[in-house]
């Protein structure tokens, strides 16, 4: 049986038009972004508690591609008590390009408060780069009294009367006492039974206390200093008035 030669050509007109003889190049790939960040490490010292500082970064692409930002953060998302970021965060970033994140640093509480930021991008040999962030807060102790002035009254001569005064911390750290004094202490008359000299107040405690003893010998006014020393920085020394008044029985 013979085959004719019709279906064979027609089948090798199809071969040919499926085929010029030419392979089709795959798609180029785009070339990938590279990042890079100017500040690894970010120093801001020692603040005050109230006190506010802000340094910047800055993100490049020294890669032949566009890099992609996705986001920029905290590693522990508690360090937004002390730490807050602001610029452009996520976005595109075109070769030779840059983006600049600004990093505030306002501290609410005592201590070393350290920080890390993580940069995630399309960077495929470094898809995480990290952000260092140290920073320290000192807190200033402020002395508090429950009187500037002890008003003892009158008391008869050969008794005694005693105030309490109270002292307190209304500072953001330890308040040490580091002296309490009477400024006459050859004076019988005026007599400090309690003295709270080297007692330290954490911030917001009111447990200081003196007690002072008022004694007259005579009669008629009586008048008298105590002074309390501390490392209060605004009031290294406050004196507190005392006034008594003795009476004849």
């Amino acid at each position: 049986m013979t085959m004719s030669k019709a279906p064979l050509f027609i089948l090798a007109l199809l071969f040919s038009a499926c085929d010029d003889g030419e392979d089709t190049p795959p798609p180029v790939a785009e070339p990938p972004g590279s990042i890079d960040v100017d500040a690894p490490v970010l120093d801001f010292g020692t603040l005050g508690v109230g006190e506010t500082e802000s340094h910047p970064f800055t993100l490049s692409n020294l890669g032949q591609g566009t890099l992609e930002v996705w986001d920029v953060t905290f590693v522990d998302d508690t360090a937004r008590a002390h730490w807050s970021l602001d610029g452009t965060l996520t976005g595109p970033i075109e070769p030779g390009e840059s983006s600049t994140v600004s990093v505030e640093f306002a501290p609410h509480a005592v201590g070393d408060l350290p920080a890390q930021i993580v940069i995630r991008s399309d960077d495929p040999d470094e898809p995480e780069r990290f952000v260092t962030l140290e920073g320290a807060c000192f807190g200033t102790p402020m002395i508090g009294l429950s009187s500037t002035t002890l008003d003892f009254g009158q008391v008869e001569i050969g008794s005694w009367l005693e105030e309490d005064l109270w002292i307190s911390n209304w500072g953001t750290d330890d308040l040490t006492l580091t002296s309490v004094f009477l400024g006459n202490p050859e004076d019988p008359t005026f007599t400090l039974l309690v003295d709270p000299s080297g007692v330290v107040l954490a911030p917001g405690a009111e447990n200081g206390l003196a007690v002072i003893r008022f004694t007259p010998v005579y009669n008629g006014p009586w008048y008298g200093s105590l002074f309390i020393a501390s490392n209060d920085p605004a009031t290294p020394e406050v004196p507190v008035t005392l006034v008594g008044s003795g009476q004849v029985p």
